[in-house]
C-alpha cells in the first residue's frame, strides 16, 4: 500500500509480548511509503503456524529462525518477535531506513532478545537463512522490481543463491532435516524458476493467496525423503 509523505501513520503490534504497541513508517523512497496492512500481515502468520504445526502468541519462546527481508519499517520483524519467534533477523540495505529502525528500536526496550540487524541487499542472506534447519522467510521486495507477467530477476537470484547454499549445507548435514517456507508479498503471483522447483533433493509447493491488489505466494521446501 502506497501512503503520502504527509501522512505520520503508526501500524500496531497485532499480538504477543508487543502487542498494542506502535511501530512508524520509515522515510519515504520517491515519495511514497509501502507497508504491509494488518489484513496481509495477519494472514501470512496464520500461514507459518499452519505449516508447522504450532501457535505464535507471545506466551512461548520456539527456536524457529524468522527472517524479514527488505524490512522496511521492520514492523513484520517486529511482529514475529512479539509473537515467540526466535531468533528474529531484519534486514534492510537503505541506509536512512536502516537507521530509523535501529533509532525508534530504543523505544521499545527490548533488552537480551534474540534480533539481529543486518543492513544489507536480501540476496545476500541467502546463505545465513541455510544456517538454521527451521525458518519463516518474510520478503517484500519493492514493486517496481516486478515484471507484468510475475517474474522478478531479484528475487530469482535469491533463490539460486539459496537452493545452491542449501544443497552445499546437506552434503555435509545428512542426519538433519531443514524446513522453510517463504512468503513473497507481490501485486503479480510470482513465477518461481522451474529450473529449481524441478530439484529432485527437494519438495517445492508452491501455494498463491489473493488480498485485494496484493498476493502472497507461499514456497514450503523441505528436504526429500
Amino acid at each position: 500500500m502506497n501512503i503520502s509523505e504527509r501522512k505520520k501513520i503508526h501500524i500496531p503490534i497485532q499480538k504477543g509480548i508487543l502487542k498494542g504497541k506502535k511501530v512508524p513508517l520509515p522515510p519515504s523512497l520517491n515519495g511514497y511509503r509501502n507497508f504491509t496492512s494488518s489484513l496481509i500481515k495477519e494472514a501470512l502468520f496464520q500461514h507459518i503456524e499452519n505449516f508447522f504445526g504450532i501457535t505464535f502468541n507471545g506466551r512461548k519462546i520456539y527456536h524457529i529462525v524468522f527472517f524479514d527481508l527488505c524490512a522496511g519499517s521492520g514492523q513484520i520483524g517486529l511482529e514475529a518477535y512479539s509473537r515467540g519467534f526466535n531468533p528474529v533477523h531484519i534486514v534492510e540495505k537503505d541506509k536512512k531506513r536502516f537507521e530509523f529502525i535501529l533509532e525508534h528500536l530504543k523505544e521499545f526496550r527490548i533488552r537480551g532478545s534474540k534480533i539481529v540487524f543486518h543492513q544489507k541487499d536480501f540476496r545476500r542472506m541467502a546463505d545465513d537463512i541455510t544456517q538454521f534447519y527451521y525458518g519463516a522467510i518474510f520478503i517484500d521486495l519493492p514493486y517496481t522490481f516486478w515484471k507484468e507477467d510475475g517474474r522478478c530477476g531479484h528475487l530469482d537470484h535469491f533463490f539460486y543463491k539459496f537452493i545452491s547454499h542449501l544443497s552445499e549445507k546437506i552434503q555435509n548435514d545428512k542426519e538433519n532435516d531443514y524446513k522453510y517456507i517463504f512468503i513473497i508479498q507481490s501485486p503479480k503471483p510470482y513465477q518461481f524458476p522451474l529450473s529449481l522447483k524441478n530439484n529432485s533433493r527437494f519438495n517445492i509447493i508452491q501455494d498463491i493467496k489473493h488480498y485485494r491488489k496484493h498476493y502472497l505466494n507461499l514456497l514450503k521446501i523441505n528436504l526429500t525423503q
